[in-house]
């Protein structure tokens, strides 16, 4: 099976500690599983996990002061109890403001498996069926492939079975496209897998199954139908889908990156995670307690303190791969590891300026939920598995056992235009970003995209012809600077042989293969 990963986005520019994306799916590589022992030698599994409370309190201390990590929030849990929520750290670099299991956090795309949670809902209510295209559900939803878009389902987008590239068009969301003008774009991608053939992670549709549900079901909206079915009865009572959800919650915590080797703390966090933009692929807030009495729900399999909202075969329905593989495979926002002891499900999350792993093991009725407030590198879940390997029996090493961050990308030098600046100035049509300008003021150039209103600098760089283009924190774009999103495309300029621009091509910056516009000269 191809590598799949779960995370929100593919974070570009200075924030560098994420372009080597881990996968849960090997997780048992890099000598993690040295070896296996049954867990009826030391115990039943609550008590194996009790045990290991204090080992794993000095663990997460432990990483959080070598990685230089803010903060971070523990909780573990069984389907009747949980056995332990903590705090550790502070909730901002540089305050004495400790985190606490009430300390809110972004959730990032562990927010997926509420999404599942939802679909299931939906289908025991029997507002829609598991295998009814999403075509029908969501009428504006097209591939470029007619008969893949008859077959895709909402469960195909859970599991990433598209067959779209992985993290296609995640900036258009960052940039503050409405999901109509995504639907739009993602209808002309070429598909790059087979359906069902293999995970391609993919964050953009996640709103129209939402949407979907949301319609089905005649609620306003698939936040207000997660918050009223799923979060309030589940008593997750901090829990939230709002960016004021976030910055309205007392004692909250703050996202952190390390820049240039130093923390720092950013000052917002962007509106686009939620519902205009990442919606259900990554939009939910929430605390330590909160994900306990979300651990404990999944582990009673839908039922919690005698409470049934799911029913067992529909939580079920979301553990099962839908791509599977020898070990496991990709699941409805989950990804499941298959080992001797009985299966590992897992999901991690992370946004600009938070990450977060939640992991049940269902035959041990053990499960635990990590948070951080600082960007995404694969701590949440490195501690889960640590925690997990004990549960299980293994003899585990420490995932994290020689972990340093990669050196800061070097900055590339300004180059001078190789042509007068007024040769790259335009109007132009793309099928995905829509109309936009190039014009010239002095040797400077900007590249206005019209239906969003953002305006990117072009910076000419490394080559004839070839930019980066950073977005000017003009507005609610100031929160993609903040956000570190910057350079956020690469831009190159073609020219005929008589110097009569033809077109413009943007990729992603980090020239990762799944951000590729087109602007044609009008």
């Amino acid at each position: 099976m191809a590598k799949v990963n779960y995370y929100l986005t593919k974070p570009q520019g200075r924030q560098t500690v994420n372009r080597d994306r881990r996968s849960l799916l090997k997780a048992t590589g890099a000598g993690a599983l040295l070896g296996l022992s049954a867990c009826s030698t030391w115990g039943s599994p609550e008590e194996l996990a009790v045990r290991q409370i204090e080992p794993l309190r000095d663990y997460v201390r432990e990483r959080i002061r070598i990685e230089d990590i803010p903060g971070a929030a523990v909780v573990v849990a069984t389907k009747e109890r949980v056995i332990h929520a903590e705090g550790f750290g502070v909730t901002r670099a540089g305050t004495t403001e400790s985190v606490n299991a009430d300390t809110v956090f972004q959730i990032g795309s562990t927010t997926k498996a509420f999404l599942a949670a939802t679909l299931a809902m939906a289908v025991d209510d029997g507002a829609l069926g598991w295998d009814e295209p999403l075509a029908h559900l969501e009428p504006a939803f097209r591939l470029s492939d007619a008969s893949r878009t008859e077959r895709v389902t909402p469960a195909d987008v859970l599991a990433h079975a598209t067959g779209l590239s992985a993290y296609v068009y995640d900036t258009m969301w960052i940039l503050g496209y409405p999901l109509e003008s995504r639907l739009r774009a993602l209808a002309n991608v070429p598909l790059t897998a087979g359906y069902r053939d293999k995970a391609q992670y993919v964050n953009n549709l996640h709103t129209v199954v939402g949407r979907a549900i949301a319609r089905r079901a005649g609620a306003t909206s698939w936040e207000a139908y997660v918050q009223q079915r799923l979060l309030n009865p589940l008593g997750m009572l901090r829990s939230s889908v709002t960016q004021a959800g976030l910055y309205g919650a007392t004692g909250h915590a703050w996202g952190h990156q390390h820049i240039d080797g130093r923390l720092k703390a950013l000052s917002e966090v962007g509106s686009y995670w939620y519902e205009a933009g990442a919606g259900p692929a990554g939009s939910i807030n929430s605390t330590a307690n909160d994900l306990g009495r979300w651990l404990r729900f999944q582990l009673g399999r839908g039922e919690i303190d005698g409470r049934r909202l799911i029913s067992t075969s529909g939580i079920q329905r979301t553990w099962q791969p839908l791509i599977p593989n020898k070990d496991g495979g990709s699941a409805l926002g989950w990804g499941v590891l298959e080992l001797p002891q009985g299966r590992l499900i897992s999901h991690d999350g992370g946004t600009a300026a938070f990450g977060s792993n939640v992991m049940l093991l269902p035959e041990h009725g053990i499960g635990i939920a990590v948070l951080t407030n600082h960007a995404q590198e694969g701590l949440p879940f490195a501690i889960s598995r640590w925690f997990a390997g004990y549960v299980l029996g293994e003899s585990v090493s420490d995932l994290r056992a020689g972990f340093s961050r990669p050196a800061p990308a070097p900055q590339l030098a300004t180059v001078a235009l190789s042509r007068p600046a007024s040769a790259y100035e335009g109007q132009f049509d793309s099928p995905s970003l829509g109309r936009a300008t190039i014009k010239a003021l002095g040797v400077n150039l900007t590249l206005t995209l019209l239906e969003v209103g953002a305006v990117l600098r072009l910076r000419p760089v490394r080559g004839p012809d070839h930019f980066l283009a950073e977005v000017l924190p003009q507005g609610r774009f100031s929160e993609v600077v903040v956000e570190g999103f910057n350079p956020f495309f690469a831009v190159d300029f073609r020219f005929s042989s008589n110097a009569t621009l033809i077109e413009v091509a943007i990729n992603g910056a980090g020239n990762s293969g799944y951000e590729v516009h087109q602007l044609q000269v009008m």
